[in-house]
């Protein structure tokens, strides 16, 4: 892997306090082992890689909780290509999604084709009820991005990860990656059963410092971040 900083939106301070930000990825090469990637931290998005604080399921560990265990027969779960996708559907729920959790809209449905493979498609008394995108590699599955509607009240989210574990292990894979934990709206991931996130030198499963820092990334203030990268 080729390791990159864009000092073009990073920036730095030098005249008071020495404090120099670049936002660092890698390109990946002919030979590197995409899950030996993902097993270092690394998560993709637009052919480019980033190292974040990773969350992942290991799914030997995986059990579902008493409640999912119990609603999930009530949802229909349907595993298809990403080039199956009907934009209209899709773009109707991501819509309530996003209004419903007052959610900047900073992923495009053309990006989201673009970088998964395949899709989850959630119903409920034949009716669509949400979609999880996702990637598959040879021994794991990127679990990209997930939308419901809102309109049952059957934990959707919760039996989401659930079918995609399931998936995981038919297809004979170790992990289902939930991309970066940062901030309080990601500590529900430590509810899961098997969950590990990656310290930058290891997979922990330490989930109270995990569910600190989370804590702790929602109370530090960025100020003017936007601002640069825009000017």
């Amino acid at each position: 892997m080729k390791i990159c900083f864009d000092h073009i939106l990073g920036f730095g301070k030098i005249e008071h306090i020495d404090l120099i930000f670049s936002e660092p990825y890698g390109i990946i090469e002919p030979k590197d082992d995409k899950d030996s990637l993902l097993n270092e931290g690394w998560i993709p998005w637009n052919d480019k890689w980033y190292n974040v604080r990773s969350v992942r399921i290991n799914i030997d560990n995986y059990k579902p909780t008493t409640k999912v265990r119990k609603k999930h027969k009530e949802i229909s779960s349907y595993f298809y290509p990403i080039s199956n996708i009907d934009d209209e559907i899709v773009s109707q729920v991501r819509e309530v999604y996003l209004n419903r959790n007052r959610f900047t809209d900073r992923i495009s449905l053309h990006s989201i084709k673009t970088n998964c493979t395949h899709y989850f498609q959630f119903e409920h008394q034949g009716e669509i009820k949400g979609f999880t995108f996702c990637k598959v590699f040879d021994k794991s599955l990127i679990s990209f991005q997930f939308y419901q509607n809102f309109t049952t009240k059957l934990s959707l989210g919760s039996i989401s990860q659930h079918y995609e574990c399931l998936m995981a292990k038919d297809l004979n894979k170790q992990y289902v990656y939930l991309l970066s934990g940062y901030e309080t709206s990601c500590k529900y991931k430590s509810n899961y059963y098997g969950m590990e996130w990656w310290t930058g030198q290891e997979w922990s499963t330490d989930y109270n410092l995990y569910n600190e820092l989370c804590d702790r990334d929602s109370v530090i203030e960025v100020k003017n971040y936007e601002n640069i990268r825009t000017n």
